[in-house]
């Protein structure tokens, strides 16, 4: 027997040093790696600490013994805990821990995380993940047949299945366990895995910038409803403002009023919002009245604008950048505040307007509603018309942004843009929606209170004009105000 046994032996409070370790709880302070002594260093505990917490439980063990082992109403185990600066639960469970493995190893605490061999084998958390992730359950239905449910397994679900099919020993805690952890260490796979790609493109995913680097690269055109009523053919009804906006200036390349109330073949007035025929006209006149077009138009979701997609490929020549268009995800408008921000400027543009409903200055929205349809000043929709082009007109000789140096109009300007295609090609964008016989005559023709005038560009455009003119019979032909 070696020197350090004997006096082992001859001194029974000496700390025994061993470095064993049982999984990954340490068993002795001075088997620690210098990384693992830090870390307890940082929360005071030191060899020194071991022993002094030593010697107070043999104390607590000892003064047991003598009061027939029972501590309670003595004050020992409080005493105890100030010292050593614990909760008396700390001190009954070190104290019990002590009596199973007397040692001073049994008062260090383990390093925090599972125990080694404490992990479920990757079959069972494969077999979890499947069942969690994927909603299919099967059930046992009271006559005996299984019944399949598109209905997400919980916890207690998932542990019946790994006790019954690969003998599962832990308890249900562990599963919960498992899954409460699995939502925090791959958010993204159990978000992919349970909403779909969708989810993740609308919600997570990071929005990318979606700027653009000149003019007339791409126009954005939306619609919103304005809160004013107005008077439309003796009928008194909210409007509806349609923009299109160039992307790089903010310039507003043409707006347009649309009533939200129209009569029917039949005259009796019925509500109506603008249509993919008004998103068409609205777009060819405003390539046709700066003769430019846009590389790329962006809209939403709308079925009015989204309708056109297949028209505008029809804009541009062979070997000639083509007009298309682009929508936003629903959900994540990518770049689309800026023409929101726009839309909504119009309603302060429009607070000192007879007949604006002014809800904030009513008890309910109703009120507000029925006071601006009783306002003897009610704009007629023609004066609502021209207001907004010239609150429009100033927007453009003003900048877009807080100290900015240039006007949208001259940011517009600043470079050339595609040309806009001939007025056969804009035609296709304005769908034919009624048909009247008209008498047509050599320098035009009269149409609900307009005149048209022929627009010729060649011997064969006159030849044509000619021919409707000289023949007595009904001849088709289209026509679109677009200037």
């Amino acid at each position: 027997m070696t020197s350090e046994s004997q006096a082992a032996n001859n001194d029974d409070t000496t700390p025994v040093v061993t470095r064993q370790e049982r999984g990954r709880r340490v068993k002795d302070i001075d088997a620690l790696t210098k990384a693992d002594k830090e870390r307890l260093a940082k929360r005071g505990i030191t060899p020194v600490t071991v022993q002094e917490r030593e010697r107070i439980i043999l104390q607590l063990l000892e003064a047991e013994q003598e009061n027939n082992g029972a501590l309670y109403h003595t004050g020992l185990r409080n005493q105890a805990a100030r010292q050593l600066k614990v909760s008396v639960w700390t001190i009954d469970r070190w104290k019990e821990q002590y009596q199973t493995n007397p040692r001073p190893e049994s008062l260090i605490e383990a390093k925090r995380g599972p125990k080694a061999g404490s992990r479920m084998p990757m079959e069972q958390e494969a077999i979890i993940c499947y069942f969690y992730l994927f909603e299919k359950q099967k059930i046992l239905g009271p006559d005996g047949y299984t019944v399949e449910l598109k209905r997400r397994a919980d916890a207690r679900y998932i542990h019946r299945i790994l006790e019954k099919f690969v003998g599962f020993t832990k308890s249900e805690d562990t599963v919960r366990r498992y899954l409460a952890k699995l939502h925090i260490t791959n958010p993204v796979v159990v978000k992919l895995a349970r909403f779909g790609k969708k989810f993740l493109a609308d919600r997570i995913i990071p929005t990318l910038p979606n700027n653009v680097e000149r003019p007339n690269i791409r126009w954005q055109i939306d619609g919103r409803p304005l809160p004013i009523y107005i008077r439309y053919k003796g009928m008194i009804c909210t409007v509806t403002l349609l923009v299109i906006m160039d992307d790089y200036s903010q310039y507003i390349v043409r707006a347009g009023l649309y009533p939200r109330m129209i009569l029917n073949d039949e005259g009796v007035p019925q509500r109506a919002d603008f249509r993919k025929e008004d998103v068409g006209v609205l777009l060819a006149s405003a390539m046709y009245h700066w003769q430019v077009r846009p590389e790329s138009l962006y809209t939403d979701n709308g079925t009015q604008f989204f309708a056109l997609a297949e028209l505008l490929r029809d804009l541009s020549d062979e070997n000639e950048v083509l007009t298309r268009m682009t929508k936003s995800i629903p959900g994540r408008p990518r770049g689309r505040g800026k023409l929101e921000h726009l839309l909504g400027l119009f309603d302060e543009l429009l607070k000192d307007t007879p007949a604006f409903v002014k809800a904030e200055e009513c008890e309910s929205e109703f009120t507000a509603i029925n006071s601006a349809k009783q306002d003897p000043e009610m704009l007629d929709f023609e004066l609502l018309c021209t207001f907004v082009q010239g609150e429009v007109d100033k927007l453009n000789k003003e900048p877009s942004r807080k100290n900015g140096l240039r006007t949208r109009e001259e940011l517009w300007r600043e470079t050339e843009s595609l040309p806009a295609p001939d007025v056969r090609r804009l035609l296709r964008l304005v769908p034919e929606s009624r048909s009247q016989d008209r008498a047509i005559y050599k320098n035009g023709f009269l149409l609900d209170n307009d005149w048209y005038e022929p627009r010729i560009e060649s011997d064969e455009d006159m030849y044509q004009w000619m021919v409707a003119v000289a023949r007595g019979e009904h001849v088709p032909m289209r026509a679109v105000k677009l200037s």
